[in-house]
């Protein structure tokens, strides 16, 4: 958003124009020139189909507001898993790894020993 966009230009140059006006207290025509011009003002800050207004700005910035607070909330999410799945790799004992790594490399000799096992079987070897 700028501060010249098209909406905000036009209802500073309306709100300008109401403000700058004045009338004589001697004017016979000056209830009838206000409310003549009050009207134009009123129906200039309205707007017409397919001319921005202040409203349409104040939508825009909702929305780009609600895709920011979108973009926060994940990353709050985002933050709390990984330090999270930090503190479970941080958190092991040596102790822990150390036997889990054993259980590994006993299964790995085990089936090792197996697929070796299964290479040796041949047809000859039951005749």
């Amino acid at each position: 958003m700028r501060a010249n966009e098209q909406g905000l230009r036009n209802a500073v140059q309306n709100v300008a124009l109401f403000a700058a006006t004045t009338y004589s207290t001697t004017d016979t025509n000056a209830e009838g020139s206000y409310d003549a011009l009050r009207t134009r003002v009123a129906g200039n800050l309205t707007g017409s189909n397919g001319q921005q207004s202040v409203t349409d700005i104040e939508a825009d910035m909702a929305s780009a507001q609600q895709a920011v607070k979108g973009a926060g909330d994940r990353q709050t999410q985002t933050q709390t898993v990984l330090t999270s799945l930090l503190d479970s790799i941080e958190g092991v004992s040596q102790d822990e790894v150390a036997s889990k790594i054993l259980a590994l490399q006993t299964s790995l000799q085990a089936s090792l020993q197996a697929t070796a096992s299964l290479y040796k079987i041949s047809l000859v070897n039951y005749i």
